[in-house]
C-alpha cells in the first residue's frame, strides 16, 4: 500500500513549460506557496508547537489559499467586452 505522500506525488499532472506562460507560472508559484504553508503547519503541530504559533501559521496558510483562489478566479474568468452597437 502506498502512503499518502507517494499517492499525491503520483497524482500530479505532467509539468508544463511555464516559462512561456506567465499566468501558469504564477499560479504554480502560488500553489507551491500554499502547499508549503500547509506542510509547515502540519510539521509544527506534530512537533508540539504552542497553540498561539499554530494559529499564526494557520492564518498565513489561509491567506496563501485566499491569494491562490483569487488569482485563479481572476485569470480564468472570461473577458466580457461591452457590446458596441
Amino acid at each position: 500500500m502506498l502512503n499518502s505522500t507517494a499517492m499525491a506525488t503520483n497524482a500530479q499532472p505532467p509539468t508544463t513549460n511555464t516559462t512561456t506562460d506567465p499566468i501558469a507560472h504564477e499560479q504554480r508559484r502560488l500553489e507551491r506557496r500554499m502547499e508549503d504553508r500547509w506542510r509547515a503547519l502540519a510539521l509544527a503541530e506534530q512537533r508540539g508547537q504552542s497553540l498561539r504559533i499554530l494559529e499564526r501559521m494557520y492564518a498565513t496558510y489561509t491567506q496563501a489559499v485566499d491569494e491562490y483562489v483569487m488569482y485563479v478566479r481572476r485569470t480564468s474568468q472570461p473577458r466580457h467586452w461591452p457590446s458596441v452597437a
